[in-house]
């Protein structure tokens, strides 16, 4: 088991999906279910916040309040953010390669599976989109003594031109209700629209 862990977890050599994987597991893997976590996580790593309300709605999604970050790297052009409800961190790659996401989502998943955490294939599906094809998988994983149930998501576009080609989530599920993995999609913006009672997420600079 251990080696084939080590096999699934190996560099590819699409330097841009590596990238993405990494930031997943530095910014979301250790924040599950908090989002002001990695809000101050970004904060530490002088990560550029997005202003524009557009783009916070395309990465955010149009059913919470959140908030966004730009993360350049060599390899490419990545963005992080952060959504309240469901408390949500995703890491997005512009560019990708899909089935080396999927190949650094399944190593995820191995590694996060224990023997009394064993995850659920909730969804594997393809759908048409103006941006093509994208490949969604959501894994649900139960709630134990010392983590709340959560799920992982990854989805893959097959081609250019949209907000992402990569996309690995981590989000705070509650209760038995099907996981929606928010993949953003072309649309206008609506303004967030938050729990009855719930406090906005604070953004941060």
């Amino acid at each position: 088991m251990a080696m084939a862990l080590a096999a699934a977890a190996r560099a590819s050599d699409d330097p841009a999906s590596d990238y993405l994987v990494k930031l997943f597991r530095q910014a979301c893997l250790p924040n599950i279910g908090h989002p002001e976590a990695v809000s101050s996580w970004a904060t530490e790593q002088h990560l550029d916040a997005v202003a524009n309300p557009e783009a916070i709605f395309m990465f955010v999604g149009r059913k919470s309040p959140g908030s966004a970050w730009l993360v350049q790297d060599s390899s490419g052009a990545f963005a992080l953010a952060v959504r309240a409800y469901p408390p949500s961190c995703v890491t997005y790659a512009l560019h990708a390669r899909a089935s080396d996401v999927e190949a650094g989502f399944a190593a995820i998943v191995a590694e996060q599976t224990k023997p009394d955490r064993q995850p659920r294939l909730e969804q594997d599906q393809v759908i048409s989109s103006p941006q093509g094809k994208i490949h969604s998988i959501v894994d649900r994983f139960p709630a134990t003594a010392g983590q709340p149930e959560f799920a992982l998501t990854v989805a893959v576009a097959d081609r250019p031109g949209g907000p992402f080609m990569g996309m690995i989530q981590a989000m705070r599920t509650v209760g038995p209700g099907p996981v929606d993995p928010l993949i953003p999609m072309p649309g206008p913006p609506r303004p967030p629209m938050p729990p009855p009672g719930a406090p906005p997420l604070a953004p941060k600079n």
